[in-house]
């Protein structure tokens, strides 16, 4: 047997939970040429294609090229991109294909082979003549990429904040920010470590190094100056577009609830704010295989990929638990995305002039950045990082967490500092009235780096 087949039947197990895959690749290291071998047709939509081992009934060959365009052997050109380090998209000649890179894992330590992929799911534009595929890198020896995963529960031992330690985080952010206030918000004083992981992300949202903001073009950036100086769906000449602010609790699904909360604004924006339909983040975290339920996920997957095959239910059909569990088997209405990208067209591709144009033209957008300490209590103000003493910071991988949230809208306070607005998912206790405010136009711990948005379909 060769090493990639002995390697591919390894990744097939592995491929069961590919889900929760910890594997960690960059978008160098998938750039190039690949073969994608599919299975017959016909595949059940939402199956799992872990276990498939053949037969491999057609391939076809495919360049990705930077920034994201893709072409096909019969010269047809699409569209690719990176799914954060964890594996790409590609949308080409009336189909789309999705799946996780591959990885091995034994404790702590992972093996990424970003050259393979793990069996995924693959559809035409239709939603139809589902497959199972995987893909394989021309020209590459076998580079595995060895890292430790930072979340396996070894390494949670060791990180804790005590309630002295938060008033300390306080205290020493009040002493030193300008713009912001900080208040020990209590319902995170007694929290433990994986409540607080979860909290800023979940488990497995993190991301590894995120792609910075990218510069704007000059079109845009003309297009981008010429929108008002402030602007919040909140208050649109009197109508507020914005379904109410929520507590995703210590489950981590603020992937789930940022999706949602897009997806419910889209619907009011569509219908005049007619229709005022509650979606279900419970249903997300049961039921899609694309998430990892209460560790986290990914809102380009939740509001792009599962609202366009699977749809989203209403909260009624499903009502939040804030925990892990069976997907209920209720038939219920659902609401679906007709389409779905990254702000700027790919992940690496966004910019302050991207999200400002995108937000008044669509409505509000899927953002996330990284939760560091000091933004866990935050009052009221414009928020910018404070660098705290180590031993008020816990280790560094909580700085990798991605905290996904609601872009609503921007403006610029008395000083001529220029914020985003933005809903988050702790509760109308926290911070202004559950919203916040953040520097714009510098990338404030990643603000401008990953903004996802989706088209709804009204009915």
């Amino acid at each position: 047997m060769s090493r990639w087949l002995e390697l591919f039947a390894v990744l097939a197990v592995v491929g069961a939970v590919a889900a929760d895959t910890p594997a960690n690749c960059t978008f160098e290291d998938v750039l190039g040429k690949w073969t994608l071998w599919e299975g017959p047709r016909g595949v059940k939509p939402g199956a799992s294609c872990a276990n498939h081992k053949g037969p491999w009934e057609r391939k076809i060959r495919m360049t990705l090229l930077s920034p994201n365009k893709v072409v096909d052997e019969f010269g047809n050109e699409g569209t690719w991109t990176m799914v954060y380090n964890q594996g790409f998209q590609i949308d080409v000649n009336g189909r789309s294909y999705f799946a996780y890179s591959a990885y091995e894992k034994e404790g702590q330590k992972v093996t990424s082979y970003c050259h393979k992929t793990i069996p995924g799911l693959a559809h035409d534009v239709n939603i139809r003549h589902w497959t199972c595929f995987y893909g394989q890198k021309h020209g590459s020896r076998l580079h595995p990429k060895v890292h430790f995963d930072p979340f396996h529960p070894q390494g949670l031992q060791a990180a804790h904040l005590s309630r002295d330690s938060h008033r300390r985080v306080v205290s020493a952010v009040n002493a030193r920010a300008r713009s912001w206030k900080a208040e020990l918000h209590e319902p995170f004083a007694g929290m433990g470590v994986e409540e607080m992981l979860r909290l800023r992300g979940g488990r497995k949202s993190w991301a590894g190094p995120r792609p910075r903001a990218a510069p704007a073009s000059p079109e845009v950036q003309r297009a981008a100056d010429q929108l008002p100086p402030a602007f919040d769906w909140r208050d649109v000449n009197g109508v507020n577009y914005l379904s109410p602010v929520r507590n995703q609790g210590s489950c981590g699904s603020c992937y789930a609830f940022s999706s949602v909360g897009m997806m419910e604004a889209r619907l009011r924006l569509r219908t005049n704010n007619t229709v005022k339909t509650i979606l279900s983040p419970q249903d997300v975290v049961s039921c899609s295989g694309l998430s990892q339920g209460c560790d986290g996920g990914f809102p380009f997957l939740i509001a792009g990929r599962y609202a366009q095959d699977y749809g989203l239910v209403e909260e009624q059909c499903a009502p939040y638990s804030g925990r892990d569990s069976s997907c209920p088997r209720e038939n219920c209405d659902r609401v679906y995305s007709s389409s779905y990208r990254y702000v700027g067209g790919y992940y690496g591709g966004c910019n302050e002039a991207e999200m400002k144009l995108a937000l008044i033209k669509n409505g509000p957008l899927s953002v996330s950045f990284e939760v560091h300490p000091d933004f866990m209590h935050y009052k009221s103000g414009v928020y910018h990082r404070v660098t705290l003493e180590r031993e008020l910071d816990p280790p560094p991988y909580f700085e990798e967490v991605n905290h996904a949230v609601l872009l609503v809208g921007y403006g610029v306070d008395p000083s001529g500092e220029k914020y985003w607005i933005v809903k988050n998912s702790w509760g109308e206790d926290w911070g202004e009235n559950g919203f916040f405010r953040i520097r714009r136009g510098v990338d404030e711990v990643g603000i401008e780096s990953i903004a996802v948005e989706a088209d709804v379909i009204p009915f």
